[in-house]
């Protein structure tokens, strides 16, 4: 009987882990500077669900740029906004999986 249920034990877990991780979605945001100009990218990536996405670049409490995209599985947005040299600034925002909003955990740096 304990050697039945070995193999069926394993099966039962490998379902339960590649179900919970084909759920769990992927967000990347970087922030960058070349110069005095700001890179700011997000990409978030959630298959087969509908993703839109909106990010913001701060300085300080001022939001300076917002952008946004959807799309379905995979989201990247890739934009350049001019900045200080000395400041700091904040890359957030927040994304929506299938009408569920989350948000983006935020990234700092100083140019």
């Amino acid at each position: 009987m304990k050697k039945k249920m070995i193999p069926l034990l394993l099966l039962v877990a490998v379902i339960l882990t590649v179900t919970a991780s084909a759920r769990v979605p992927i967000v990347r945001p970087a922030l960058s500077f070349t110069g005095t100009t700001a890179n700011c990218e997000v990409t978030v990536q959630s298959p087969g669900d509908d993703i839109s996405v909106n990010l913001e670049l701060w300085r300080g409490a001022t939001r300076l740029k917002t952008w946004s995209d959807s799309g379905t599985t995979f989201v990247v947005i890739n934009e350049t906004y001019p900045v200080q040299k000395g400041s700091t600034y904040t890359l957030k925002g927040s994304y929506t999986l299938n009408g569920t909003s989350y948000s983006i955990l935020s990234v700092s740096g100083t140019c």
